[in-house]
């Protein structure tokens, strides 16, 4: 849309509505062929604004997710998750091999450069997918199936998992420029990318990537960090677009942005599917909590104090909330 790519910047609020529009036009298209009670309950839309440092035109990118992917850094302090959250809509820069393929910079290089074929030594878009092909969504990045254009890009030098990455995977040298074809050669550019979230969902299921590729060590390591986990109030509201640009969403149902915890499962015993164990915790229909450990099924005495144990902060990598209404809602 011409009002948002020729925008002053992803903060103009002049693109606040054609934005709005593009959401709720992706929206009507994906439930038209979509719709389910899992859909219902569990799918929302992640929004990207992206800006070109070259060109300075905004682009966006809306999908479709039942999932949010969270990654978690490496250190010893506990990590609330409502800083993971604050993270996921912060500001990034976007440059090097994980810079943004601008449309317009690419027409203007076109215009003034007939086709080039990558020069010797540089690695073209096939060869690199044939070298990461298993870092697709469709291998043991993660149990969980990511959409085949998922936002969360697994990257060969560094990359983030709920679960470990298999034995076998290969990966891409980290001093290989990728060029994304052959002819003409994709323009990569320096840019800005902001991420949001909109129609929340009902039921939020939340990833935490706590896996990574050491490519010092050359193998997988599981990042232990603690997050702490709240058991209400978890507060979506910073990172949703309309609240961020202080608009109303008209189109939702619902207009609480609080959520309460229902369920979590843990990965303990290891940095591999094949020797890690799963555990569980769902909260039953009388409210109280319960401990699944394969055949065990164990009441939980104050879920407070256990979601505050070494081993649920330090292994915790799904997370299940579900909206808090109030009376006039129900």
């Amino acid at each position: 849309m011409f009002q948002i790519s020729h925008a002053q910047g992803i903060n103009d609020p002049d693109i606040v509505e054609p934005v709005q529009n593009l959401c709720n036009m992706d929206w009507i298209s994906h439930r038209r062929s979509n719709r389910s009670v899992v859909d219902d309950l569990f799918t929302f839309q992640s929004l990207a604004l992206q800006m070109c440092s070259t060109c300075n035109h905004v682009s966006t990118s809306v999908q479709t997710m039942n999932i949010l992917p969270l990654p978690v850094k490496n250190q010893d302090p506990c990590i609330p998750l409502d800083d993971l959250l604050s993270e996921f809509t912060t500001q990034e820069s976007l440059s090097g091999r994980d810079g943004l393929h601008c449309d317009y910079c690419q027409a203007a290089a076109d215009r003034v450069s007939p086709p080039q074929t990558p020069a010797a030594g540089v690695q073209t878009r096939s060869a690199a997918m044939r070298a990461t092909q298993s870092l697709t969504p469709a291998t043991s990045l993660s149990p969980i199936q990511a959409q085949p254009d998922s936002t969360v890009h697994y990257q060969a030098a560094n990359f983030l998992a709920s679960t470990p990455l298999h034995p076998g995977v290969t990966k891409t040298s980290k001093s290989t420029p990728t060029v994304l074809s052959h002819q003409p050669a994709k323009v990569i550019t320096n840019g800005l990318r902001q991420s949001f979230l909109r129609r929340l969902p009902e039921c939020l299921t939340i990833q935490l990537l706590r896996f990574r590729f050491d490519p010092f060590a050359k193998k997988i390591k599981k990042i232990h960090t603690p997050v702490a986990i709240p058991l209400s109030n978890l507060d979506l509201k910073p990172i949703t677009y309309d609240a961020s640009v202080d608009r109303d969403d008209m189109t939702g149902l619902c207009k609480t942005h609080q959520y309460a915890l229902y369920a979590l499962s843990i990965h303990i015993g290891g940095d591999s599917t094949h020797s890690g164990h799963y555990i569980a915790y769902c909260k039953g229909k009388t409210g109280r909590w319960y401990k699944y450990d394969d055949e065990q099924v164990i009441p939980v005495q104050n879920i407070e104090v256990e979601l505050k144990k070494p081993q649920v902060e330090e292994n915790s990598y799904l997370l299940f909330y579900k909206k808090q209404h109030n009376a006039a809602e129900k």
